[in-house]
């Protein structure tokens, strides 16, 4: 889909630079034909002026300009067809200017919504991993409650047996001195 409208802008930017090209071409083209219409309506005047001549004799007088005339109003036609097309290629040039901005006003908030997105994700994930820290924490303290309930346990157990080895030894050697006492005293 974006390869097509990568074409479709691609060819919009062609037909717009050979738009300009004709634009370019005709409007050359039409200050040439103006300069010359101005140059033989000058002229015109300069006879006419000169000669102030009546309608038949102008016409008379106006013949070796005929041609001139003929030309000035083909090139008056040719003028009025190139300001037509350069006023159609000013009307596809907003055309394409209009779609471009639609296009990149769309392009805009699609990736608006695709960093809303991302933003969303980014905080769910960050929202886990804290649930996560606060649940390593919690094991983490249990895991020390339990190993200090062990050394307790453990040193309860070793104080145990060595009260019980001071106990079986205090034992030991009482029974040995009565032995002691009744070998003596027999």
């Amino acid at each position: 889909m974006d390869e097509s409208k990568d074409e479709n802008k691609q060819s919009l930017k062609e037909e717009l630079e050979n738009c300009k090209k004709e634009r370019d071409e005709a409007l050359s083209k039409l200050k040439g034909f103006v300069r010359k219409v101005y140059i033989l309506s000058f002229i015109i005047c300069i006879v006419a002026a000169t000669y102030s001549i009546s309608g038949t004799e102008c016409d008379e007088k106006l013949i070796p300009f005929k041609e001139e005339l003929e030309t000035v109003q083909k090139l008056a036609n040719k003028a009025g067809a190139l300001y037509e097309v350069n006023e159609q290629c000013m009307k596809d040039l907003s055309t394409c200017n209009e779609e471009v901005k639609q296009d990149a006003h769309k392009q805009k908030v699609k990736t608006n919504e695709k960093l809303i997105q991302y933003n969303d994700l980014l905080s769910s994930t960050q929202t886990l991993l804290e649930e996560c820290n606060n649940a390593n924490r919690i094991k983490e303290d249990e895991y020390n409650d339990i190993n200090g309930k062990l050394e307790t346990c453990k040193n309860i157990e070793s104080s145990n047996s060595d009260k019980q080895k001071n106990k079986s030894g205090q034992k030991l050697k009482k029974c040995l001195k009565d032995i002691e006492s009744i070998n003596k005293y027999g």
